[in-house]
């Protein structure tokens, strides 16, 4: 048992890595046709590439035995996009209180 649950551990990891990769993959490709001229956005998966890295990291707390060193858990939770976005989130708003008044 001990053994699925490790490998599902490592799954929700990857899972969690390749959703934040396509998450800059699509704000890339919005960038790109923005600046071609074309009007077509790209959404990303905001929140979900954190959602399996949680759930990969409750996995390895029950297993109690880490197959991945804690901080490639904080590494693909913080690098995705939606990190950046709720950062950006309070400058995005003053700037557009501001724009108001």
């Amino acid at each position: 048992m001990q053994i699925v649950l490790a490998a599902a551990e490592v799954v929700l990891l990857l899972i969690g890595a390749c959703l934040a990769l396509l998450n800059w993959t699509a704000l890339y490709v919005s960038y790109r046709n923005r600046q071609r001229g074309i009007d077509r956005y790209v959404s990303g998966t905001p929140g979900v590439p954190q959602i399996a890295v949680l759930l990969s990291a409750a996995v390895a707390h029950w297993v109690q035995v880490i197959h991945v060193p804690s901080w490639v858990f904080w590494l693909i939770a913080l690098a995705d996009t939606t990190t950046f976005m709720i950062l950006g989130l309070p400058a995005f708003l003053l700037r557009r209180l501001r724009k108001q008044t």
